[in-house]
Formats: C-alpha cells, sequence, structure tokens
C-alpha cells in the first residue's frame, strides 16, 4: 500500500463541517464531497450493533488551560470493521493545541495495552492520522479493541484529561470480498468498503482521495 506520512499527521482539512457531523459516525464527513456518487453504509452483516455507543467525545473542563478544546475519535457508535492488521484511525481537534497528545489501543482482556504512545504539540486544529503501520502496531483478527486519543493537561493529574474513544475490530474479509475493492477504481473503492461494512478502510480511502484531489500549494 501507500506509505503514510508521519504518524500522527494532519489529514485533508474540511470546511464547513458543523459539530453534529463531527461527532457522527458518518462517513459522509469527507463523502459529502461526491454529490453524485453517494455512499452507503452496509451495517446489516456487521455483528455488536445495539447496546449503548462504543464511542466517546471528549471536551475539556472550563477550569483547565485550553477550555475550547473538544476531540472526536472518527469513528461509529458500534463497533466498527477494519480489513487491515494495520489500520490508520484519526481523530478530530476543535482548535489547535499544545497538549501532548496520548493514544492508546487495548483490549478487554489483557493487562497491558497493545499500544501506548504520546506526542508532543504544538497541534492545529482539525483532522488528524494515526498510523498503526508506523507504530508497528497490528491488531488480532477478531479481537474487540477500545481505541482512546487524549489531551494531556497535567501528566501528575490523569484525571483532567480531554478524552475521547472508539472500537474496532479486524474482520479479515474473504478472498471475494477483498477482490472487489482491489479492483475498483480509485475513487469508487471507498463505495465498495462502505458498502461492506468496513467503515474504517471507507474512510481512509476517502481521506487518501482527497489528499490526491488537493491542489499543490505554490
Amino acid at each position: 500500500g501507500s506509505e503514510k506520512g508521519p504518524i500522527l499527521e494532519p489529514a485533508t482539512q474540511v470546511e464547513g463541517v458543523d459539530d453534529d457531523l463531527i461527532a457522527g459516525p458518518a462517513i459522509t464527513l469527507l463523502a459529502a464531497h461526491f454529490p453524485d456518487s453517494p455512499i452507503h453504509y452496509g451495517v446489516d452483516q456487521i455483528e455488536m450493533l445495539g447496546g449503548g455507543s462504543v464511542r466517546t467525545q471528549g471536551r475539556v473542563r472550563a477550569a483547565t488551560p485550553g477550555a475550547a478544546l473538544e476531540i472526536w475519535t472518527l469513528a461509529p457508535d458500534h463497533v466498527g470493521w477494519t480489513a487491515e492488521a494495520s489500520p490508520t484511525l484519526y481523530f478530530w481537534l476543535s482548535e489547535p493545541t499544545a497538549l501532548p497528545i496520548e493514544v492508546t489501543v487495548a483490549d478487554d482482556v489483557s493487562i497491558e495495552p497493545l499500544l501506548e504512545f504520546q506526542s508532543a504539540g504544538p497541534r492545529a486544529a482539525g483532522l488528524h492520522a494515526i498510523s498503526l503501520a508506523q507504530l508497528d502496531t497490528q491488531l488480532e483478527p477478531g479481537v474487540v479493541y477500545r481505541w482512546q486519543v487524549s489531551a494531556v493537561p497535567d501528566a501528575e493529574h490523569r484525571s483532567r484529561d480531554i478524552r475521547a474513544g472508539a472500537a474496532i475490530v479486524w474482520q479479515v474479509p474473504d478472498a471475494g470480498t477483498s477482490k472487489s475493492w482491489q479492483e475498483a477504481r480509485a475513487g469508487e473503492r471507498a463505495h465498495h468498503l462502505a458498502e461492506q461494512g468496513y467503515w474504517y478502510d471507507a474512510f481512509a480511502q476517502l481521506s487518501d482521495w482527497m489528499d490526491a484531489k488537493a491542489p499543490m500549494p505554490g
């Protein structure tokens, strides 16, 4: 596959998106740029639907520096599928921040997290990507992982962290399913992934597609 940039990198900026859309699970955050080709998210075959939302939104307490900062994980309300052992995860910052950003990925059984990684600020507002491949982190197939992004205002008092989280499972596709999107044109690959329930990969494809279409600076 194509090489990713920095481990925690700014992703495509999307202007004019309201808070409800950013916080929601819809791939339409980027799919809104495809008015003639709507994307259908096929959830019929996905297990672990129902129950409470697994996605949480982080909002800083008013007494903490950076009082307006909010974090969203770009993920479904339910346990989302990925077709990759080392997918790219995305989160959104409502404003620029100099706070360190910590990323953790853990299952519900293991004592130690699969991944615990901290990156120093400053960081711009907008969409950011976490490449698990660059962090040399691989999920186990069929295991549900909770992933969390935290801004850390006080390393001595972690209860003040601004946290947002979601859940993901590596659902290994069968050969026919994998072939269908590999043979699809680049601009349509996300549609195939979404239709087959692979939310995380569809979002990553849309982000990559938008990066490729973005005008070069200068």
